[in-house]
């Protein structure tokens, strides 16, 4: 493991972390003043948002990172390949607006929130994160949203106070989109050249096909949940919903964001035939997966009823049940953004992982439409966990078939067994009568330490080792 590789794996581990801790911060105080019908409200749009912005990013997000990648070193190859995607993710972006207000007007969505999700779709549209992740330009973007989220927790703490405030709540969630695009479109300027002539957009359209096929399903079986509560149950559901799959997506997003890392490099290195290197860095990302992700997921099952309590009170109790069925998604969803996005989409496999998003998604489905009128929240978690075990697991096999991935079933074994310190440490601190954020705190800081000298003192993981005893600089 390289020094520029732990750098870069530190900057999105700060990322990630508070991507976590925004949450933490603002969940407690969104969720006391709009309470669970205005959360839901705004989920739910926003929901319908991100599903259309997957429809106008056509793929681009994920194809950019691999083109960009593939031509780093040249200004000129950098700057057409921007112009092209640039221009296509404009011509898709026109349309998705249209459609949301058509919907939006459909699903009796109120006014004032179809306005701030235009301006939250224009955004998450043109943020070109592509860009800066082809080039791995990690620490910029590690900086701006840090600073951008600090911007948005300080006004929501200033400004959401009632009930009546979840639309302005809405609109610094858009606002925070917007000042990213601004931030990274200056950025852009001093790094590529502007030319609009002689654009082969045809030529990036026939290759985008089964990573935007992929895309869409993955939006799908993701955001349909929230759509259809909406539909079939209530805001309130979606409320109960939205706050226990937002905890616990969002702190996968711990490990897929250490995992965007690996992405250029892998596609780097797999163009370049460097079959060694490329055999390393699969081997670490495995390993950093398993580390992390086991740990998260059985912390949740365990401490999902003080969570709920500190984030969102006696009003969400419900979102505890959510958070246990849901406790698996850092694992199988880091697992299989590294099966998917790692391996099998920077070696032009795009196909097959398009085949197991196609059957879950349609798991997915069945599985909403059969649950949710009877058990609402509870059903939609089940259809998530579901869908998500599925592609986990069919990519998974596919790999250790066709293409020889060794799955280290030992480091697998020793993360299980090491976090499972976590449940006599929540026993003792909840006999202890600890008040939720507290035991919180003590069972976080213990767990933590403990888990991490297991690993590097008697298991003594050679990639973990590496990652954590060379000194790290920006």
């Amino acid at each position: 493991m390289t020094t520029e590789l732990r750098n870069k794996l530190l900057s999105q581990s700060i990322l990630a972390v508070s991507g976590v801790i925004f949450p933490i911060f603002t969940l407690p105080i969104v969720t006391h003043a709009i309470g669970p019908s205005g959360l839901g409200k705004v989920i739910f749009t926003d929901s319908l948002v991100q599903f259309l912005v997957v429809l106008a990013s056509i793929g681009i997000p994920l194809y950019g990172i691999r083109e960009v990648a593939n031509k780093r070193g040249s200004r000129e190859d950098q700057s057409k390949i921007f112009c092209e995607l640039f221009s296509l993710q404009f011509i898709f972006t026109i349309p998705a607006v249209i459609l949301l207000w058509i919907i939006g007007y459909i699903s009796h969505i109120e006014l004032n929130l179809l306005i701030i999700a235009t301006i939250s779709m224009v955004g998450s549209c043109l943020t070109f994160e592509w860009f800066f992740q082809g080039n791995e330009a990690f620490f910029w973007i590690a900086l701006r949203t840090i600073m951008v989220r600090a911007i948005t927790l300080l006004l929501i703490y200033l400004l959401i106070n009632n009930a009546t405030d979840y639309a302005l709540y809405y609109l610094l969630l858009a606002g925070s989109i917007l000042l990213s695009m601004v931030l990274n479109f200056f950025f852009i300027t001093k790094r590529i050249s502007f030319s609009f002539y002689n654009l082969e957009l045809w030529k990036h359209l026939k290759n985008i096909n089964w990573i935007y096929a992929g895309s869409i399903l993955i939006s799908v079986y993701t955001l349909l949940d929230t759509v259809l509560l909406g539909w079939l149950s209530s805001s309130q559901a979606v409320g109960y919903y939205s706050l226990g799959y937002k905890i616990v997506r969002l702190s996968s997003m711990l490990i897929i964001s250490m995992g965007v890392v690996f992405i250029p490099r892998i596609s780097f290195q797999y163009f370049s035939e460097d079959k060694l290197e490329l055999k390393d860095q699969i081997q670490t990302s495995q390993h950093i997966i398993f580390f992390l992700a086991l740990p998260l997921s059985l912390f949740f099952f365990v401490v999902a009823p003080e969570v709920v309590a500190l984030l969102g009170g006696k009003e969400f109790m419900p979102s505890v049940r959510v958070i246990k069925i849901l406790s698996a998604i850092p694992l199988l969803i880091s697992f299989s953004h590294f099966t998917g996005f790692q391996l099998l989409f920077p070696m032009k496999k795009e196909k097959k992982f398009f085949m197991f998003l196609a059957v879950g998604t349609l798991l997915n489905i069945a599985l909403n439409l059969l649950l949710i009128p009877s058990y609402k929240e509870t059903g939609a978690a089940i259809s998530n966990l579901s869908a998500e075990a599925f592609i986990t697991i069919s990519s998974s096999v596919y790999l250790i078939k066709n293409m020889h991935l060794l799955f280290s079933l030992k480091m697998f074994f020793y993360s299980l067994l090491s976090s499972s310190l976590i449940v006599p440490i929540a026993y003792l601190l909840r006999a202890m009568a600890l008040s939720p954020l507290l035991l919180l705190i003590v069972a976080t800081v213990t767990f933590g330490t403990g888990y991490l000298i297991i690993h590097l003192k008697l298991i003594g993981d050679p990639v973990i080792k590496k990652l954590f005893s060379s000194k790290l600089s920006l």
